[in-house]
């Protein structure tokens, strides 16, 4: 910023903060040595902790106080994947004698200057992240930042009423963020439950209890449908899993000269696809009908319902259980990567239980409207996520001022 708003403040971090930089492991190991847990980059996440895997190490009794952690110190990944660059939280004492490693850099704010909330969420703001990237070593995909480099960093503070207003207005919108992150979760939970329950008939409609469930093969509800079409290598594209264990796809553009083929596939909207070479790992899923129309190489079969028998609102589900995978994983033979291919013939002999249609296709509308609601939660976090990032870019860097006598927290 070429002017700084009135009352705020310019300098170098280090003019206002220690950093600290973290122990690395290795070595013999020290005599008068303790044991203590120890951050790595894994455990500083953006904006908070994740403290679930703990690792330890041995360090001399006499280095404890040189590398323990304080109530209040920011803590700052120095790199790896960009996503990591400059990524992380206030640390508040979560464990009682903590270390941290030397990829994980504790800043240590002059509190009568700098708020410890004030500069983690500045770092973590449109205005911290730019300078990061713009004095980080690169690589292929890589990305670091140095002491010398984070010393420099360009704080820009307000006096601390102000900071502290900020920081307030600011975690309003996390703990809006929080509350729905929370009702994602339950959702989520929910739906392990119904599915659990609804699809091994645990639990029955009123209506459709007196009917059985019967066993059928793959194959007598699922006809295979290559739809070969003639393209040009130039225009090959794959549709490929996006997310394995998801049961959906997105598509990917290849390289044209390690991927030409005189002849794909097109697949159309509720086709059931499967990469044969990851079936074991359940790449498998049903076309959305955005997607009709992709092209896909013979490695990806694909599927047509017969809708008399199974509908896939009910296999959409089906086929993401535990028992499915089991079942996929049986029919693969053994190897690692592109040598564990299935077989389409042991593919359709496969077994599933399956109710009437009504019944599949009320217990698929159960599903998805759990789905509609996390799809729309998710919708709705992206949406606060992006007020914050205007509002943090703003606040932070004084384009627009708070009054220090009132809080306007996120609806």
């Amino acid at each position: 910023m070429d002017r700084l708003p009135s009352g705020w403040r310019k300098t170098s971090l280090s003019k206002v903060a220690v950093i600290q930089t973290g122990i690395a492991k290795g070595g013999k190991l020290p005599q008068d040595a303790v044991e203590l847990p120890y951050l790595r980059v894994a455990n500083v996440q953006d904006g908070y902790l994740d403290l679930s895997e703990m690792k330890t190490l041995h360090l001399e009794r006499r280095l404890v106080d040189r590398y323990a952690l304080q109530v209040g110190d920011v803590l700052l990944t120095e790199g790896g994947d960009h996503d990591k660059l400059g990524r992380g939280t206030v640390w508040y004492g979560e464990i009682p004698v903590c270390l941290h490693q030397n990829h994980v850099f504790a800043v240590r704010c002059d509190r009568t200057q700098v708020l410890p909330e004030f500069f983690a969420l500045q770092a973590a703001s449109p205005y911290g992240k730019k300078y990061f990237l713009n004095c980080a070593k690169r690589s292929t995909n890589l990305a670091s930042i140095n002491k010398s480099q984070l010393s420099e960093y360009p704080i820009l503070f307000p006096p601390l009423p102000e900071q502290r207003k900020i920081a307030e207005i600011l975690g309003a919108w996390d703990a809006a963020s929080g509350r729905v992150e929370q009702l994602i979760a339950a959702l989520q939970r929910r739906k392990q439950g119904l599915m659990q329950r609804l699809l091994t008939g645990a639990v029955r409609f009123p209506e459709f209890g007196g009917t059985e469930w019967e066993e059928l093969r793959l194959g007598e509800f699922l006809r295979y449908a290559p739809r070969k079409v003639e393209k040009p290598a130039s225009s090959y594209v794959r549709m490929g899993i996006r997310s394995h264990g998801k049961g959906t796809f997105t598509e990917i553009i290849d390289d044209p000269t390690s991927n030409a083929m005189d002849f794909l596939y097109e697949v159309k909207g509720d086709d059931l696809i499967v990469n044969i070479t990851f079936a074991w790992e359940q790449a498998i899923a049903i076309v959305d009908a955005k997607d009709a129309g992709a092209l896909v190489s013979h490695r990806f079969p694909t599927y047509e319902f017969d809708r008399t028998k199974v509908v896939s609102e009910f296999f959409r589900y089906l086929m993401l259980t535990e028992r499915f995978h089991d079942k996929l994983e049986l029919i693969t033979p053994g190897g690692a990567g592109r040598n564990r291919v299935m077989s389409k013939p042991d593919f359709l002999k496969l077994t599933v239980r399956v109710p009437s249609v009504k019944e599949q296709q009320r217990i698929g509308e159960v599903l998805m409207a759990n789905d509609k609601a996390i799809d729309t939660y998710q919708q709705y976090l992206a949406a606060l996520s992006q007020q914050k990032k205007g509002l943090m870019q703003r606040l932070l860097t004084g384009q627009v001022r708070v009054k220090v006598d009132s809080v306007t927290p996120a609806a």
